[in-house]
C-alpha cells in the first residue's frame, strides 16, 4: 500500500468518525456531509455507504439511499447491520420479496441476529406467509428477549387463527413491560377464544396503563352489551367518544345500545354521527337504514343516500348504497340506474356485478344474474359474499351443474356456511344424488323436540308460561311486522329478546342455554357434520313472533346461526298440525325446477316444548287456522 493511499484510507476514517457523530446527533445534513467527504476520498468505503444509506433513508430519499445500499452490500458482509438496513430500504420501496431474500442472506451468516429474524418476520407477515412469519418472530422473541418481539408473535399467532396461543405471547410481553396496545389485542385474543372474564381484565388492564385508552372503554361496552347490560356500554361508548369523538365504531355501538333501551332517536343520532366520520361505514350505514325503515321512514333513508351521492358522485360507494336503498323501497329501474353508474366509475370492484346480480334475481332475470354473478366472482375469488349468491342463482335457474362447483369453492372458503349447506342439497337433487342430499336435510336426528322442565321458581309449567306470556306482552309493545322477513300475518319483537330484564325471560334464556349446552355435548350424527364441536362462546340471536289466526312463516334457513331453535309458549287449541301451525322442515324458500319435491317432515307444536336443528335447514311454518294467537320465542346460536 503506498503512503498516499494510506493517507486517504486515514482521511475517510476521520471523516466516516466525525459524520458518524453528527448522525447520532440528529444531524443529518452535516452526517451527508462527512460521509460523501470519505466517500470522495475513498469510494467503496463500506462504513460510509452503510450509514450515508440510513442517513438517506431518514430523509425520505429512497433512490439514494437504495443506491448507497446496494453499494455497500458489495463491500461489507452481510451481516454486519446492512442486510438489516437493505431489507428496511426495500420494504419502504414496497419490494417485500426482495426484502425478504435480503434478511434471508444475513441470517445465513448470522443466524442469531435477532433484529434480522424480527425484521424478517415482519416482512412475511406482510406477505401473508404468516407460518413463515411466526417461526421468525420465535426466532427474533429467543434472541432479543424484548416486549416488542413478544407482541409482534402474539400479533401473527392471532392473525393465523391461533388465538389460544397468541395470549400467551401477550402476557410474556405485558411481563416484560408492552403497553395498553399489547393488553387489548390480549383482551381480543381472549375474547375470540370465548374467555370474556380474562378479556374483560385484560381490556381494564389497557386502561390502568392508558387511562385515555378509548379503543378499551368500547371493547368493555361490546362485552356489556352481550350480557344485555346496555346502560353500562352506553356509559363507557360515551366516554370512549368524549376522548375521540372521530371513533366510527364507539358511535355505531352506541346506536346499537340506544336502540336496545327503547331510545330510537338516539340510536338514529349515533349512527348518523357514526357517518360524520365516515359517510361510507358499512355498519353504520345497514343500521341507519334498517332503522329508519323499521320506523317506516322510507323516505328519510332515501334522502339520506341521495345526499350521500350528491356529495359524492365520484364515489362508487354512495352509489352503491343508494342502489341497495332504492331495492329495498322495491324502486328497481332506480337501484339499477345507480348500479350502472357505480359501474360507471370503477369496473373492477366486485360488489357492482354482485348487486347486480342480486337484482336481476329479484327481477326474474335469472339468465342476466348468472352473468353479473359470474363475473363478481371472477373480481372478488376468495370473497364467500360472491361465490354464495352465484350458487344460489345457479340453483333457482335448475342448473345444479353450474352450482355445485361453485357451492365447493364456498364451503371451501367457509366451511360452515348455512346457505352453501341448504344450497347444495338442492344442487345435488338437481344433479340426480338424491341420497347425497338427503343425507345432511332428512335424517331424523336433525331435529330435536325437547320438553323443558318449569325454570327454578316457577311451581308448575302452567304458572312459567302464564307469567312468561305476561312479560312478552310488554315486549310486545315495541313489536313490528318485519320487513323481507319470513314472518306473514304476524309480527316479532324488535330488540334482542334475551337482553331484556325480565324475570321470565331471563329464566327461559338460562334452561334454553343449559339444553344447548347438553345437545351440543352429544349431537346426533347428522348435526355433528355441520357443528364438529360446540362453540367456544354461546351467543345468541332472539326473538319472540306472535302469529294470528291465518298466519305463517314463509320456509327460510338462518344465515347467521350454527343451531337455531324455538320455544312454544302459547299454542292455539286445535286437532291436527295445520289448526295450530305446524313446523314444517324440507321445503326450500324459493321455486326450484326439481323433478319431484323434497321430503318433509311436521313438528307438532306443544307448550313447552324446545326444538332445535341446525341453521341451515329448510323450516317454515304451516298456516293454521284454530281462533287465538301463537306465541313462540325462536333464536339463533351464531356462529
Amino acid at each position: 500500500m503506498t503512503l498516499q493511499s494510506t493517507l486517504k484510507r486515514s482521511g475517510a476514517a476521520a471523516h466516516y468518525h466525525a459524520a458518524e457523530a453528527r448522525h447520532r446527533a440528529g444531524d443529518l445534513d452535516g452526517a451527508l456531509i462527512g460521509y460523501d467527504a470519505a466517500l470522495a476520498l475513498e469510494p467503496l468505503h463500506g462504513p460510509s455507504l452503510h450509514l450515508s444509506a440510513m442517513a438517506h433513508f431518514q430523509r425520505g430519499e429512497l433512490a439514494a439511499a437504495l443506491a448507497r445500499i446496494e453499494a455497500a452490500t458489495r463491500v461489507l458482509s452481510l451481516h454486519d447491520g446492512v442486510s438489516t438496513a437493505y431489507g428496511v430500504i426495500l420494504m419502504a420501496l414496497d419490494r417485500p420479496i426482495d426484502a425478504v431474500r435480503a434478511y434471508q442472506r444475513g441470517l445465513t451468516l448470522a443466524p442469531d441476529d435477532g433484529a434480522l429474524w424480527f425484521n424478517l418476520g415482519l416482512a412475511q407477515r406482510g406477505l401473508g406467509q404468516l407460518d413463515a412469519a411466526i417461526e421468525a418472530f420465535s426466532a427474533a422473541a429467543t434472541k432479543l428477549g424484548g416486549a416488542v418481539a413478544h407482541h409482534e408473535l402474539g400479533l401473527s399467532l392471532q392473525m393465523a387463527g391461533r388465538a389460544g396461543e397468541a395470549v400467551g405471547c401477550y402476557g410474556a410481553a405485558l411481563g416484560l413491560g408492552a403497553g395498553a396496545d399489547t393488553a387489548l389485542n390480549a383482551g381480543a385474543a381472549c375474547y375470540e377464544v370465548g374467555d370474556v372474564a380474562a378479556a374483560e381484565n385484560y381490556y381494564r388492564l389497557a386502561l390502568e396503563l392508558d387511562p385515555g385508552c378509548a379503543k378499551a372503554m368500547n371493547n368493555l361496552a361490546v362485552i356489556a352489551q352481550d350480557a344485555g347490560d346496555h346502560e353500562q356500554a352506553s356509559e363507557l361508548l360515551s366516554r370512549a367518544i368524549a376522548l375521540n369523538p372521530a371513533f366510527e365504531d364507539a358511535h355505531n355501538n352506541l346506536g346499537v345500545s340506544r336502540l336496545r333501551l327503547g331510545d330510537a332517536e338516539g340510536a338514529l343520532g349515533a349512527y348518523r354521527a357514526a357517518l360524520e366520520v365516515n359517510p361510507f361505514s358499512p355498519k353504520a350505514l345497514a343500521n341507519l337504514t334498517e332503522l329508519l325503515f323499521e320506523q317506516d321512514q322510507a323516505g328519510a333513508a332515501l334522502a339520506h343516500h341521495r345526499a350521500a351521492a350528491a356529495a359524492h358522485p365520484g364515489q362508487p360507494r354512495a352509489w352503491l348504497e343508494l342502489a341497495r336503498t332504492l331495492e329495498r323501497a322495491e324502486d328497481f329501474a332506480g337501484a339499477f340506474a345507480a348500479l350502472h353508474r357505480a359501474e360507471n366509475l370503477d369496473d373492477r370492484l366486485w360488489e357492482t356485478p354482485h348487486r347486480l346480480g342480486e337484482l336481476h334475481q329479484r327481477t326474474g332475470d335469472l339468465e342476466s344474474a348468472l352473468a353479473q354473478h359470474r363475473r363478481a366472482c371472477g373480481l372478488a375469488p376468495d370473497e364467500p359474499e360472491a361465490w354464495r349468491q352465484f350458487a344460489l342463482a345457479a340453483v333457482k335457474a335448475g342448473d345444479g351443474e353450474t352450482a355445485l362447483p361453485a357451492l365447493s369453492h364456498l364451503l371451501r372458503l367457509d366451511p360452515f356456511d348455512p346457505q352453501g349447506w341448504a344450497c347444495r342439497a338442492l344442487a345435488l337433487r338437481l344433479t340426480g344424488q338424491t341420497a347425497a342430499a338427503e343425507a345432511n336435510t332428512a335424517r331424523d336426528d336433525l331435529v330435536a323436540v325437547i320438553p323443558l322442565a318449569p325454570p327454578t321458581g316457577y311451581p308448575d309449567l302452567t304458572a312459567f308460561l302464564q307469567a312468561l306470556n305476561a312479560d312478552l306482552a310488554a315486549v310486545n309493545l315495541r313489536a313490528w311486522s318485519p320487513r323481507g322477513q319470513s314472518v306473514i300475518g304476524g309480527f316479532q319483537t324488535q330488540n334482542d329478546l334475551f337482553d331484556e330484564p325480565a324475570p321470565a325471560i331471563q329464566a327461559l334464556k338460562a334452561s334454553i342455554d343449559a339444553a344447548v349446552a347438553a345437545y351440543l355435548a352429544n349431537p346426533g350424527e347428522a348435526t355433528r357434520a355441520f357443528i364438529p364441536e360446540a362453540p367456544r362462546r354461546r351467543r345468541y340471536r332472539s326473538w319472540s313472533v306472535t302469529m294470528k289466526a291465518g298466519g305463517h312463516h314463509a320456509p327460510h334457513i338462518h344465515p347467521e346461526g350454527r343451531l337455531s331453535g324455538v320455544y312454544y309458549v302459547d299454542i292455539p287449541h286445535g286437532e291436527g298440525s295445520g289448526d295450530v301451525g305446524g313446523l314444517e322442515f324440507g321445503r326450500p324458500g324459493f321455486v326450484v325446477p326439481l323433478a319431484s319435491p323434497p321430503p318433509t317432515r311436521v313438528i307438532l307444536p306443544r307448550p313447552g316444548n324446545l326444538v332445535l336443528f341446525p341453521s341451515y335447514l329448510w323450516h317454515g311454518t304451516q298456516t293454521f287456522s284454530a281462533p287465538g294467537d301463537r306465541t313462540t320465542v325462536a333464536f339463533d346460536l351464531l356462529r
